[in-house]
């Protein structure tokens, strides 16, 4: 449970940075903003993984657990999947932001945001 509010550090330089792309100014602070975001989303969502994937493997399921608790041990891998799909994005858009390119189809511009047909 405290991991997954220790992740919600990340939403605030993201959420920060959509109302500065929303108002279309300060384009410098919106990539520190970026950088900050995926910074922070590598230190407090994917470092401890491995270490909640042992816990979690290696801990017996308590037959003296009630439904909640027992819900909580099951599906807390759920969490952690996610994580792992969307820094897949968020780690394509800092990398093409860092090289320069879009080589993976993410950029700082779109990530986040539905592409617009032309």
């Amino acid at each position: 449970m405290t991991y997954c509010l220790i992740t919600e550090t990340t939403s605030l330089p993201l959420n920060l940075r959509f109302i500065l792309i929303e108002s279309g100014k300060f384009k410098g602070l919106q990539d520190l903003l970026g950088m900050a975001f995926f910074a922070l989303f590598t230190l407090m969502r994917m470092l401890p993984i491995p270490l909640l994937v042992h816990h979690l493997y290696h801990t017996d399921l308590n037959p003296h657990y009630n439904t909640v608790e027992t819900f909580v041990a099951v599906t807390g891998t759920i969490p952690i999947l996610l994580n792992l799909f969307w820094y897949k994005g968020i780690f394509g858009a800092f990398w093409a932001h860092v090289v320069g390119g879009k080589e993976s189809g993410n950029t700082w511009e779109d990530f986040g945001e539905e592409k617009k047909e032309a």
